[in-house]
């Protein structure tokens, strides 16, 4: 959403003097990695944002291999101060910008997203008016923007988790999608869980819900099952025949 200073026009920088300060406040919570408090965070539907950013896409390139190109990679960029990636030759509009402290937050990036000229952007850059469509693509971009991953052995199952009595017939429900990947006595790649302590695979999966596991399959299932889903799958699993 910002692009190259050698396709920006000179630009006056009276606009960034009016631009607050404030706006390099941090308005959203770092430290989020659920991607259904994200959305609620944000106000949007990740999925939805993943649609408005085919526009952006033309320019920018996301993800944990994105590389700056026409414009900057958007990779981690919520909460990034503007102008400072050192890969990129930015404008001098957007350098100002992170002069002024600056950052890529709920405030900054609505006006941006909504009139990209008055901040210093091209005036062909791309507009998005709709006021749900920039909380979408917030909300997507907010899912590429993550605190780093703990390390195995950081992360624990809470207790009361751990206490919960898990529903096994629910468990022997959920567990079609499970059994997908992982078969009775498992492969060359893939584990197998029937049988498995139900403490071991409640941490297994808390692990992957906090990315301390690095497997983006498994991470995703992970972040969608609730307390009692889990319970219940380790409740079945643990019970299941070899």
């Amino acid at each position: 959403m910002m692009t190259n200073a050698r396709q920006t026009r000179p630009l006056g920088l009276l606009v960034l003097a009016a631009w607050p300060v404030a706006a390099a406040a941090q308005d959203f919570d770092p430290t989020l990695t659920d991607p259904a408090e994200i959305a609620l965070q944000c106000g949007g539907s990740s999925a939805a944002g993943e649609i408005v950013f085919a526009q952006c896409a033309v320019c920018h390139e996301i993800g944990e291999d994105a590389e700056s190109g026409v414009g900057p990679h958007l990779q981690e960029f919520v909460g990034r101060l503007a102008g400072s990636l050192e890969d990129f030759a930015y404008s001098p509009a957007l350098v100002a910008l992170g002069e002024q402290g600056v950052t890529w937050e709920r405030d900054s990036m609505h006006a941006m997203l909504a009139d990209p000229a008055s901040m210093g952007f091209p005036e062909n850059h791309p507009v998005v008016a709709d006021e749900q469509a920039r909380n979408d693509l917030m909300t997507y971009l907010r899912t590429h923007t993550l605190p780093p991953a703990p390390a195995i052995g950081e992360v624990a199952v809470p207790e009361h988790v751990l206490a919960m009595e898990g529903d096994a017939a629910y468990g022997e429900y959920l567990s079609g999608e499970c059994a997908a990947c992982h078969v009775p006595g498992g492969t060359d790649d893939i584990p197998g869980i029937t049988g498995m302590a139900r403490g071991d695979l409640m941490l297994a999966l808390y692990e992957y819900r906090e990315r301390a596991r690095p497997n983006s399959t498994m991470q995703l299932v992970a972040q969608s099952l609730g307390e009692a889903e889990i319970a219940a799958l380790a409740a079945y699993f643990e019970g299941a025949a070899p």
